[in-house]
């Protein structure tokens, strides 16, 4: 008897969930990828009138987009459409794209230096109200006047703009430190943070010098290069200025974000090339009366991968004399990338002020409201102990290990 009633009742919650499943409705508002035009990445732009434009980069999601079997490339199309709004000037792409624009995909969001020197949160804005937008895509500044001429670059081995930066955004830093890529919602999230101002990415479209005069590569690509390298410092939503590579790296010590890096120090008989394999950034803030003082100490480890000068690198002392070296280099970088962000920008994008706050929490409270301008007075004091953890295979160099012979 009981297991008839067990039965009954598993067949009852059976057919009940039967029943449930059959009156959900799917997605309604779903639209197959076929009828998807997806941005891959954008360019905001604005004219002399106050219009704004848009230069956006569509791959096409359908089968047929992706080109005959065996065959290399992904299709894509640039369209720019222009409006008195960033969402206006959107909607206007429909009028030559006969697909439903979907922007979720977005790899990057490029703003011209024209936008980025008037102010960049009316796009922001919309960027974060729409449903079809992602906060994740990268931000960045292209340099100079002519920010569409970035489609006329020769891409590396990708095919699309999107997936070059993405991909650059990868494995640069592994090489490198002397940019950012910070995504949409790194940016917003400095914009409202107490200390700190936000930093975008900085492209510059060169022209492409190796390639021959008339020589063009598939598709056109060839007549110009990107060079990514700086970062765009702001203030309160509007381009304060750039940051050259060294001083990117700067930031990236003080903001600990340097993943590997080599650095040359130049000494009387030759250079030293130095790779950073860690490094770890302290600051202490202090207020007393109206004076403030910043302290910044940088511990790094590094190694020696290339000595061109004839010394033994194995002995201390030698170690000791190239490790003041590189102390001294880095400090005067260090020390100029922080003068500038004081003195030009009146901007504090290394968060300086987020120390201020979580240290001295009672002064603060009279400093928020000024954090720049005091900023912009303090006195900043830069160290920086380093320590050669390895020097490599060789004992001595090998110009050295030669003149012994």
């Amino acid at each position: 008897m009981m297991r008839g009633a067990a039965s009954i009742k598993k067949t009852v919650s059976i057919v009940l969930c039967a029943f449930i499943i059959s009156t959900l409705s799917g997605c309604w508002s779903r639209i197959e990828p076929k009828y998807l035009a997806i941005v891959n990445s954008i360019i905001y732009d604005i004219d002399e009138e106050g219009k704004y434009i848009i230069y956006a980069e569509f791959i096409d999601a359908s089968p047929s987009g992706a080109g005959e079997e065996g065959e290399k490339g992904t299709s894509s199309l640039v369209v720019d459409a222009k409006g008195d709004s960033p969402r206006e000037a959107l909607s206007d792409v429909s009028l030559t794209i006969e697909r439903s624009v979907f922007g979720g995909d977005s790899k990057i969001r490029f703003f011209s230096e024209r936008l980025a020197k008037k102010d960049i949160t009316d796009t922001i804005d919309y960027v974060l109200r729409s449903r079809v937008t992602d906060e994740t895509a990268m931000i960045s500044v292209i340099k100079g006047e002519e920010p569409q001429k970035i489609h006329e670059a020769t891409l590396g081995l990708s095919d699309t703009l999107g997936d070059y930066m993405h991909t650059m955004s990868l494995f640069q830093p592994s090489n490198l430190s002397k940019t950012v890529f910070p995504s949409t919602l790194d940016f917003v999230r400095d914009f409202y943070r107490d200390g700190k101002q936000p930093v975008a990415g900085l492209v510059e479209v060169v022209e492409n010098e190796s390639s021959s005069e008339g020589e063009e590569s598939e598709g056109g690509k060839n007549k110009y290069k990107i060079i990514c390298e700086g970062l765009a410092a702001f203030k309160d939503g509007t381009l304060a200025g750039y940051f050259n590579g060294e001083e990117a790296r700067a930031y990236n010590f003080i903001t600990n974000q340097v993943r590997n890096t080599h650095i040359t120090v130049p000494s009387e008989e030759g250079n030293t090339v130095f790779n950073i394999s860690k490094s770890k950034c302290s600051v202490k803030t202090s207020k007393e009366d109206e004076s403030i003082k910043i302290d910044v100490n940088l511990k790094i480890d590094s190694r020696i991968v290339s000595e061109s000068s004839n010394i033994e690198i194995s002995q201390p002392e030698t170690l000791e004399k190239l490790e003041e070296l590189f102390n001294e280099k880095l400090k005067n970088e260090i020390t100029g990338a922080i003068t500038r962000a004081q003195k030009e920008f009146e901007s504090d994008i290394f968060g300086f002020g987020e120390h201020m706050h979580d240290q001295n929490p009672i002064e603060w409270r009279e400093l928020r409201d000024k954090w720049d301008e005091s900023f912009s007075e303090a006195e900043v004091n830069v160290s920086v102990e380093s320590s050669v953890v390895r020097s490599g295979e060789l004992k001595r160099p090998f110009r050295y290990e030669e003149e012994d012979k």
